[in-house]
C-alpha cells in the first residue's frame, strides 16, 4: 500500500501540474492578448496621414521611423512579459511543490491542488471578464478617438476654408474700398463740374434777362457801319446839290449867251471857273468803296431825299451874232462882259 501510495503520489502530483500549467497557460495568454489591445490605437497616425492630402517626404520618413521604433518597443515589451510570466509560473510551481511536499496523504494533496486550481480558475475568469470590459472600453475609446480625430480634421478643414474665405473677403473688401474711393473722387469731380456749369448757366440766364429788360446794345461794327452810311448819304446829297447848282449855272449862262447872241461858249473857261468855285468851298475827304450797292442807309438817309433837278428848257434857234462890241478899255483887258478871254478868243472864235 505504501508503494502504491508512493507511486500514486507522483502520479497524483504529476497530473496535478498539468491542470495548473494548463490554467497558467490558459491564463497566460490573457496578458498577451491584452498587449495588442493596449497597442491597438497605434495605427491612428496612419489615419492622420491619410487626412493630409500632400505630406512632406521628410515628415513621412519621420513617421515611418517612429512607427518602426514603436514596433520594436512593443516587441521588446512582449518578450519581457513572456519572461515575467515564465518566472511567475516557475515560482508558483515551486510554491506548490513545497506545499505538497509538506503533506503526507495524497488526498490532502489532491484537495490542496483542487483548491489551488479553483482559486486560479476564478482568478482567470475574473481576469477574462475584466479583459473583455477593458477591450470594450478600449474599442469605445478608440471609436471616440477616431470620431474626435475626424471632428478635428473637419474643424481643421473648415478652419482652412474659413481662412481662405477671409483672405478672399479681405481682397474683395480692399477692392471695394478702392472702387468706392474712385467713385467718390469721380462723383465729387462731376458734382463740382455740374455746379460750375449750373453757375455759368445761371449767369447766362441773368445776362439774357438783363439784356431783354434793358436797351439792346449795338455792336461797334454796326455803329460804324451806320455812321459810314449816314456820312455817305450826306456826301451824296452834297454832291447832288453841287451838280444841280452847276447845271443851274450852266443853264443861266447859256440863256445869257443866247440873249447876247453868242453861238459858242468856251467850255475850258467854264471848267476853270468851276475849279475855282470848288477851291473856295470846303471839301471833305472822299472814300472809295468796292460795292456801293451794299451800303446800308439809316432813317436820316431815307428822309434826306435828293431834290429833283429843274426841268431844262429847250433852246431855240441861235440868233445871228450882234455887231462887234467896242474895244475894251485898258483896265478891263482880258475880260469881256464879265467873262475872261483865254488865248485871244472872243465869242468862241480864235483870233
Amino acid at each position: 500500500m505504501a508503494t502504491v501510495a508512493q507511486h500514486g503520489q507522483p502520479t497524483s502530483a504529476h497530473p496535478s501540474r498539468p491542470p495548473h500549467d494548463s490554467s497558467r497557460t490558459t491564463a497566460s495568454p490573457s496578458p498577451a492578448a491584452m498587449a495588442p489591445a493596449q497597442h491597438n490605437p497605434a495605427p491612428a497616425p496612419a489615419k492622420k496621414a491619410k487626412g493630409k492630402k500632400a505630406a512632406d517626404p521628410s515628415e513621412q520618413q519621420k513617421q515611418i521611423q517612429a512607427k518602426i521604433a514603436q514596433l520594436e518597443l512593443d516587441q521588446a515589451g512582449d518578450k519581457e512579459q513572456e519572461l515575467e510570466i515564465e518566472r511567475e509560473v516557475k515560482k508558483a510551481n515551486r510554491e506548490l511543490s513545497s506545499l505538497l511536499s509538506n503533506m503526507d496523504g495524497p488526498l490532502s494533496r489532491l484537495e490542496v491542488v483542487q483548491k489551488r486550481y479553483t482559486e486560479l480558475l476564478s482568478d482567470m475568469k475574473r481576469t477574462e471578464r475584466e479583459h473583455q470590459k477593458a477591450k470594450k472600453r478600449g474599442d469605445q475609446l478608440q471609436k471616440e478617438k477616431d470620431a474626435q480625430r475626424s471632428e478635428l480634421n473637419k474643424v481643421t478643414t473648415m478652419k482652412d476654408k474659413l481662412d481662405k474665405l477671409s483672405r478672399d473677403f479681405a481682397k474683395e473688401n480692399k477692392k471695394l474700398k478702392d472702387e468706392l474711393h474712385k467713385l467718390e473722387t469721380s462723383e465729387s469731380a462731376a458734382r463740382q463740374e455740374l455746379h460750375e456749369r449750373l453757375e455759368h448757366l445761371v449767369n447766362d440766364v441773368d445776362d439774357c434777362i438783363a439784356a431783354a429788360n434793358g436797351p439792346e446794345p449795338q455792336n461797334q461794327a454796326e455803329q460804324e457801319l451806320d455812321e459810314l452810311s449816314t456820312f455817305m448819304s450826306k456826301s451824296s446829297n452834297r454832291e447832288a446839290e453841287e451838280q444841280r447848282k452847276k447845271i443851274a449855272r450852266l443853264e443861266t449862262l447859256c440863256r445869257g449867251m443866247q440873249a447876247q447872241g453868242r453861238g459858242q461858249v468856251p467850255m475850258h473857261e467854264l471848267e476853270h471857273e468851276e475849279h475855282e468855285e470848288e477851291d473856295e468851298e470846303v471839301t471833305e475827304s472822299e472814300y472809295e468803296y468796292e460795292d456801293e450797292d451794299s451800303a446800308e442807309y439809316d432813317d436820316d438817309t431815307e428822309e434826306d431825299g435828293v431834290e429833283p433837278a429843274p426841268e431844262r428848257r429847250p433852246f431855240g434857234p441861235v440868233p445871228p451874232p450882234p455887231p462887234p462890241p467896242p474895244q475894251p478899255q485898258p483896265g478891263t483887258q482880258g475880260k469881256v462882259n464879265g467873262h475872261k478871254q483865254v488865248n485871244g478868243q472872243m465869242n468862241g472864235v480864235k483870233r
